[in-house]
């Protein structure tokens, strides 16, 4: 019942305030999960988070905090053993997407979404015992990659039965500065894996996004090839440069997002509009550009500038695109 409510409140919510788009989880469920403690918990991938109080927009709120991994051990190999494959086939999954189509009544797209290869790889093991086993024992980790590659790919087909027509990757893979693997990794370990899920989603003609954080310039290459369509959400603060994006790869990727956070918390709606009108201006002639925040929303964004970010959409996105400089 509790995955059905995920997926309907998810897209009436999102349906209420203006989104043509929203996510439906379809991974990270409590299938497979362990409680520590009332504060804590293990999810399916055997990744250990805290609930811990942060501040944002003057609030104090409960947030999740990544505490480490369960295998993160002397044995690490024989921990990921015990816990075992995840299951792409439990009903939870399909329940929580069938609830969301329901929900949305053609008003709205649910997106089914699934945490992607790395972050479903390296937070179990945590990143110092991850990084030793890519030099160490690298046919190991290489066949965890494998094992979280055909979940996504098995929980792809079951989506795509259900009439899915696109599939949203979530996988972030760069600090602020730089990636979290070379290029050259990158595209051995994820890249390939993401592929397999590209293979079969377009061979249904549907299309693929991929959702991750921080600067990942130098993945571009290796993200195309994957066959991945469309990047969110070209984080200005990390350094993504959305305009120059949109003249060397407009042609293969569609760009999502880069209204920044912080604009959005600490700017003037006359900030916001600007900066929409900017990015509609540059990088919607054409198509292949899909406006939203340039990370998330949080509890510090103000409401004013939120709503003013829907509404300029709705202002300058209607094609063809015609905005004149004032």
């Amino acid at each position: 019942m509790i995955y059905k409510m995920v997926g309907s409140s998810q897209a009436n919510f999102m349906k209420g305030i203006g989104y043509d788009a929203t996510i439906c989880p379809v991974s990270l469920f409590f299938i497979k999960s362990e409680f520590p403690s009332k504060n804590e918990y293990v999810d399916e991938y055997g990744r250990h988070f805290f609930f811990s109080k942060v501040e944002s927009g003057g609030k104090l709120i409960d947030d999740a905090q990544y505490k480490g991994g369960v295998f993160d051990t002397e044995d690490p190999e024989t921990s990921y053993e015990k816990w075992g494959l995840l299951d792409p086939d439990h009903p939870a999954r399909s329940d929580a997407y069938k609830a969301a189509l329901k929900a949305a009544k053609n008003e709205i797209c649910p997106i089914p979404s699934m945490i992607g290869p790395l972050e479903g790889t390296w937070e179990g093991f945590g990143f110092t015992t991850f990084t030793k086993l890519l030099y160490k024992k690298p046919e190991f980790i290489e066949r965890v990659f494998k094992d979280r590659g055909d979940f996504m790919v098995a929980l792809t087909e079951n989506m795509l039965d259900l009439g899915a027509e696109i599939i949203l990757i979530l996988d972030d893979a760069g600090y602020k500065g730089a990636p979290f693997l070379s290029p050259k990794m990158y595209e051995k370990y994820v890249a390939s894996q993401m592929k397999r899920v590209s293979d079969k989603v377009h061979a249904c003609d549907g299309k693929v996004m991929l959702h991750s954080c921080g600067d990942v310039s130098k993945l571009l290459n290796a993200i195309i090839g994957a066959g991945i369509d469309a990047l969110h959400p070209w984080e200005s603060t990390a350094g993504m440069n959305i305009f120059e994006a949109k003249e060397k790869w407009g042609e293969k990727l569609t760009l999502i997002g880069n209204v920044p956070v912080d604009m959005l918390a600490h700017g003037t709606p006359q900030n916001v509009e600007t900066y929409v009108k900017k990015l509609m201006q540059i990088c919607a002639p054409g198509g292949g550009y899909i406006l939203s925040s340039g990370h998330s929303i949080s509890y510090s964004v103000e409401l004013e500038n939120f709503e003013t970010m829907i509404e300029a959409t709705r202002k300058y996105g209607s094609y063809p695109i015609r905005i004149e400089n004032k």
